[in-house]
């Protein structure tokens, strides 16, 4: 999840990047974030700090969520056949 609109307003992204240093933006990451319906998307620059990570889902439900403009049911994958990478899967809360 990555704040970026106010306090309490989250949404989906996938961490990019984890180093910004070469943009002069130390302890930044860099933010995909989907568009719903549709395959486009933008990049935020934002501190690590408002960035939080989920380890419930994998990134593949959370791309269908954010995708389908958050009608799908995101389904937790087993604890037998999940196993989450040090993955960029984030969420949106509002």
């Amino acid at each position: 999840m990555v704040n970026v609109d106010g306090e309490d307003v989250w949404r989906l992204g996938f961490i990019t990047k984890e180093d910004l240093t070469d943009f002069e933006l130390p302890g930044h990451v860099a933010v995909y974030l989907p568009m719903s319906y549709s395959v486009a998307g933008l990049v935020y620059l934002v501190p690590r700090h408002k960035v939080r990570k989920i380890n419930k889902i994998d990134s593949a439900q959370t791309m269908k969520f954010a995708v389908s403009g958050g009608v799908t049911d995101v389904v937790e994958p087993s604890s037998s056949h999940f196993h989450p990478s040090p993955s960029r899967s984030y969420a949106k809360e509002k």
